[in-house]
């Protein structure tokens, strides 16, 4: 599973949040796809 890396980059105080929004949403799908 690849995990973007946000740090060094210059929109990294806008990004952090998004990102862990992701993750979130990645970790939903994920645990839905193994229910299935």
């Amino acid at each position: 599973m690849q995990r973007p890396s946000v740090e060094g980059k210059p929109g990294k105080r806008f990004m952090a949040p998004m990102h862990a929004v992701t993750l979130e949403a990645e970790r939903a799908v994920i645990d839905a796809l193994f229910v299935e």
